[in-house]
């Protein structure tokens, strides 16, 4: 990731393909660098885990694009991915940082006061099997041979 600290979306476009064009140039054939995408705003909380409104042309925005955060992670509960989202929705697109925390303080009260619907917090695992060196299989603790 590069940021170019260009004024506009149009100029951060135009430089990232200018840039992956200039960097091919030092690659052998048959290997090059692509423009791919553009972030603003971009929310970065540690590495492997951002935020982001993509960009792929000036015109409109595609997407929030989130990558290992609680929206994109299944061993959440439901409400934890809604809250996020919403969350996300308020500061990448609306720009209020106000509303999202008026948001949380409202769920969390809610959630204080039981009057969030239970069947949201609730996070369903399943049960893998692993095959051990022996050939066994277990699940959990118990241990199973196969025959």
């Amino acid at each position: 990731m590069i940021s170019f600290g260009a004024k506009t979306l149009e100029q951060t476009i135009e430089l990232g393909t200018e840039a992956a064009s200039y960097v091919t140039t030092f690659f052998v054939e048959p290997i090059s660098l692509v423009f791919e995408k553009c972030y603003n705003p971009f929310l970065l909380m540690n590495k492997k885990r951002y935020a982001g409104l993509l960009w792929t042309n000036p015109l409109k925005y595609d997407k929030i694009d989130c990558k290992g955060i609680e929206t994109v992670r299944r061993d959440n509960c439901h409400l934890v991915k809604d809250v996020v989202n919403t969350v996300l929705n308020k500061i990448l697109i609306e720009r209020s940082y106000e509303e999202a925390i008026q948001y949380c303080k409202r769920v969390i009260s809610d959630l204080l006061q039981n009057r969030i619907d239970l069947s949201l917090l609730v996070i369903t695992k399943g049960l893998g099997k692993k095959m051990k060196s022996d050939g066994a299989t277990t699940t959990d603790s118990n241990t199973y041979q196969n025959k």
